[in-house]
């Protein structure tokens, strides 16, 4: 009798169901996780397409790799170095995303991978909220990763402020981007969405 342990069912399924879409929506909308050719490496125009970081939010090192006690790393796959081409000819260009992945049952506060000016990391996807606002976090800043999780992050530009009643009677634009990932639409979001594979 499962009802002494007061489960709701419905709504777990109704949370997993949810973070399930999100994953095939990010699957089909992000051409890093389309490339037809495996990763390279190497620095490419002196960043790499793929960087394995240690939760010191450094690129992990030989040391790294073999210590017995490594339980949590992160990774960057660059989406501006698919070094791939669609069926019209033109180089497909896509966002970066960076993978926290966290094996330990207890959480572990990651370090944020410092990127180039005017860039932060924002929280796409969040096993322990699904339903969570985003949140932009910058470089070198922690993060709580939690036990057990993985959360994905894309790399943006920094957030416009929205417009107000002063503003928007001098026509101040709000076009921040809005990925067709992102689980809440920002109002007046003017994003073309790209080509996608056929």
């Amino acid at each position: 009798d499962r009802a002494g342990f007061g489960w709701d069912l419905a709504a777990v399924a109704r949370k997993f169901l949810d973070f399930v879409d999100q994953l095939v929506e990010i699957r089909k909308t992000q051409p890093v996780f389309q490339r037809r050719r495996f990763f390279k490496g190497r620095p490419i125009r002196g960043v790499k397409d793929i960087t394995w970081l240690a939760p010191s939010g450094e690129e992990m090192d030989e040391a790294a790799w073999t210590a017995g006690f490594t339980k949590c790393v992160g990774v960057r796959l660059a989406g501006d170095l698919i070094d791939e081409v669609d069926e019209d000819g033109d180089r497909i260009v896509g966002e970066t995303v960076l993978i926290l992945l966290n094996a330990h049952h207890e959480p572990v506060p990651f370090s944020m991978p410092v990127h180039q000016a005017e860039r932060h990391s924002e929280l796409l996807v969040d096993p322990a909220d699904v339903h969570a606002e985003s949140s932009f976090h910058e470089g070198q800043q922690p993060f709580d990763l939690q036990g057990r999780a993985v959360s994905l992050f894309l790399l943006r530009a920094h957030p416009p402020t929205p417009p107000t009643e002063g503003n928007a009677a001098r026509g101040t634009p709000f076009d921040a981007p809005c990925s067709p990932t992102h689980r809440r639409a920002r109002p007046g979001c003017q994003m073309k969405p790209g080509k996608q594979r056929p």
